[in-house]
């Protein structure tokens, strides 16, 4: 088979020209048609010579053909050298990627270590003082509690007794949370938890205040408790916040809802500035046996003694010739809770042998000879109140004040 001697490529027998590169073959001119091995595409626009798609020149005449394209001899080269450089990316990533997962081994060759769990900000602070947040906020709620049911002046004296009781209470957390050793990071937290206890102290302090004056001065004073609950409040609401554990009761505990006793006083001072006659006595109607089965509201002992106030879920009481006072929290458990001079109520008297069940069915309370008995049907805790002596007990063991 004959080549071309300009660039080697195969000759189709009879062609003057050559199809690659165009160069003359100096074969003589013949007009029969050349013999082509290749299913012909196309002709030649100056000689009208069948040109198949490997023709870059017509074989006879050697004008250029206009359909010319690459032969897939060539297209398969193309195509292997592509196919060649991707296989060179993908073997350098693979090394590039090898690399860095031995870094990454080496780096942490303890990854399988044990690792103990770290526990979240404050944990140990918050089981802490877990107890003492749970009183704070049972004293808020049931002193909001005490002060919705205050609609007459006499209704103060059973917000004395409860006042009393909590201010005592609040005194001994504060002083709890004083003395406990706090790590660095939680100072801030425990700062917090401080300045609130000691505002709803200085709050108790004032109401106190308020219901031993007569209504102009109490008046007066209850403006500065307002301020002060607002406070309280506040502070409160920031450290439940920041604690994000506990829920916050205090903020829906009415703790500062003193629109009723404002009401109270506002009436008190009318009296005592315009006194009017007062209505003839209604005719009284025949004394009812007490107490019924369920109650809440002021009792005291048969004798008197005893002054005491029951909610659905708390009972405080207070002994006139001592002045001690005991508390019942329904699910928490019975308190001594100190001494105060200020023991009074107008509550009925309870005759001996009698008892009472709260409305909930929490609590029961009954009237002896040692004096007043009450007792939580939820945790078994209960206290014994006698005009000189409080029995506490708390999971069976008994503490006498």
């Amino acid at each position: 088979m004959a080549t071309c001697a300009s660039c080697g490529e195969e000759l189709i027998p009879g062609a003057q020209f050559c199809r690659n590169c165009g160069a003359a073959t100096g074969n003589e001119q013949d007009a029969s048609p050349l013999e082509n091995r290749q299913r012909p595409t196309t002709r030649c626009p100056s000689c009208g010579n069948e040109l198949t798609a490997r023709d870059l020149f017509c074989p006879r005449c050697g004008t250029r053909n206009p359909t010319y394209r690459a032969t897939p001899a060539r297209r398969k080269s193309g195509r292997r050298t592509a196919l060649i450089v991707a296989a060179v990316l993908a073997i350098v990533l693979l090394i590039a990627g090898g690399a860095a997962a031995g870094f990454f081994l080496i780096g942490n060759n303890d990854s399988k270590a044990p690792r103990k769990p770290t526990a979240p900000p404050h944990s140990v602070y918050l089981r802490k003082v877990r107890p003492t947040v749970r009183r704070l906020q049972k004293s808020s709620t049931v002193l909001g509690k005490a002060l919705s049911t205050v609609t007459t002046p006499a209704g103060r004296k059973p917000l004395v007794l409860v006042t009393g009781t909590q201010l005592t209470a609040v005194q001994r957390l504060r002083t709890n949370l004083a003395d406990l050793s706090v790590a660095p990071p939680d100072q801030r937290l425990h700062a917090l938890l401080l300045g609130a206890a000691a505002t709803h102290r200085r709050y108790l302090e004032t109401l106190v205040r308020v219901m031993k004056l007569p209504a102009k001065g109490a008046l007066s004073q209850l403006k500065t408790a307002h301020s002060l609950g607002k406070r309280a409040n506040g502070q409160y609401r920031l450290f439940f916040h920041r604690a994000r554990v506990f829920p916050n009761l205090v903020a829906g505990s009415g703790m500062n809802n003193l629109v009723p006793l404002h009401r109270v006083l506002q009436t008190k001072l009318k009296q005592e500035t315009e006194p009017t006659p007062p209505p003839p006595p209604p005719p009284s109607p025949p004394p009812a046996a007490f107490p019924p089965a369920n109650y809440v509201g002021p009792f005291a002992a048969v004798d008197g003694l005893e002054q005491c106030y029951a909610e659905n879920e708390y009972v405080a009481c207070g002994a006139t010739p001592s002045g001690k006072q005991a508390s019942l929290y329904s699910g928490d458990g019975a308190y001594y809770d100190g001494i105060s001079s200020d023991i009074s109520g107008d509550g009925p008297h309870m005759p001996e042998g009698t008892s009472f069940t709260t409305n909930s069915g929490d609590i029961t309370c009954g009237s002896s000879t040692r004096g007043i008995t009450c007792t939580d049907h939820v945790t078994g805790a209960y206290f014994i109140i006698g005009d000189y002596y409080v029995i506490v007990a708390n999971n069976g063991q008994e503490a006498r004040h």
